[in-house]
């Protein structure tokens, strides 16, 4: 095989992505390759803390939880096992949002101060955004997108109107769906799972930045995914969601690892696993791997951890190739 021919075919391929009809469906990698907490960081934090809030009976149920969570099994796959109570479900969302919350305030503080640039900025920017609008779905609760978004001055559509008491508007954002902003770069960003902003105020939903304010409004893993994504604005959300994938041109994954049956349902029909997919990601996932003999035209880049370059997945066939692909601002020093 001609290494550098297979290099540069490689390169053309990913550049054709990054144009008008293509889709970014970001997951919680690409955080983490910023500091936010994974699922382990955030399972060893909720077995500090929940026993810490237990009565009598949610023990038993914590127990069952804890002793998979020990054994290795992870956070979606235990919470689906054992379903929470009511009661477990509250304490275990206010401990993942302080979480999170305080990680992300960290960034925020980072980018506000000295000038720090996330890597999502740079991914963002090689679209033509005077031309287009992007849509970018993200399974993640954090605003790392918002700031990247608001740090380059290009405007994100999520909902929302208002900037001190914002409101929940879909019919409003529906309607400028498809307008062209006179002078404005626009990004349409989908969050089935919900956001730190998100919380409830008198049973009414509300937009806020501030940690302390209301009750916050994210789904967690776990059965009771199912049972509040169908409450508003997450049965929205994933509706947009749905309808982004179905009509994309092409789908760059980010940090995802497939493992999310919730949102899933729609990206594994036969009509979407035919188009162009790119999957960036630190590992191959069972879930990614399963996919290798579903899609048609799909190139999956993750770590080649023994070398520190890229294993690449595409056409059928697995080969190492130097660089760091898999890693956002890495491959666009190379394909640009």
């Amino acid at each position: 095989m001609d290494k550098e021919k297979y290099g540069e075919d490689i390169q053309e391929y990913i550049q054709d992505f990054f144009d008008e009809g293509t889709v970014l469906v970001i997951g919680s990698g690409l955080s983490c390759a910023e500091g936010m907490p994974g699922m382990g960081a955030l399972s060893k934090k909720l077995q500090e803390e929940v026993p810490n809030e237990l009565n009598e009976e949610d023990k038993k149920l914590w127990k069952s939880i804890a002793e998979n969570l020990k054994n290795g099994k992870d956070l979606e796959s235990c919470l689906l096992e054992t379903t929470p109570s009511d009661r477990l479900e509250v304490i275990i969302k206010k401990i993942t949002y302080n979480y999170i919350f305080d990680k992300d305030y960290d960034i925020y503080k980072k980018i506000l101060e000295g000038n720090y640039e996330l890597k999502i900025t740079s991914l963002i920017h090689k679209f033509n955004l005077d031309l287009y609008s992007l849509n970018i779905i993200t399974t993640n609760y954090d605003r790392l997108i918002e700031y990247s978004c608001e740090k380059s001055q290009i405007q994100v559509e999520n909902m929302f109107n208002g900037k001190f008491f914002p409101k929940l508007d879909y019919k409003n954002f529906r309607d400028n769906l498809n307008k062209k902003l006179v002078k404005e770069q626009k990004i349409n960003l989908y969050k089935p799972h919900g956001c730190l902003n998100w919380k409830k105020i008198n049973n009414e939903l509300v937009y806020s930045q501030y940690k302390d304010v209301g009750t916050p409004h994210i789904i967690t893993p776990g059965t009771n995914k199912f049972k509040h994504g169908y409450e508003t604005p997450f049965d929205i959300n994933r509706e947009y969601s749905n309808e982004c994938i179905d009509n994309a041109k092409k789908i760059i994954f980010i940090g995802y690892g497939f493992n999310d049956s919730h949102l899933e349902t729609r990206i594994k029909t036969p009509r979407n696993l035919k188009k162009p997919i790119l999957i960036l990601t630190k590992e191959f996932t069972d879930g990614i791997h399963d996919l290798f003999t579903k899609a048609t035209n799909i190139m999956a880049i993750e770590e080649k951890k023994s070398s520190g370059n890229s294993n690449v997945y595409w056409r059928g066939k697995e080969e190492e190739i130097e660089g760091k692909y898999w890693d956002i601002t890495e491959l666009l020093k190379k394909v640009f």
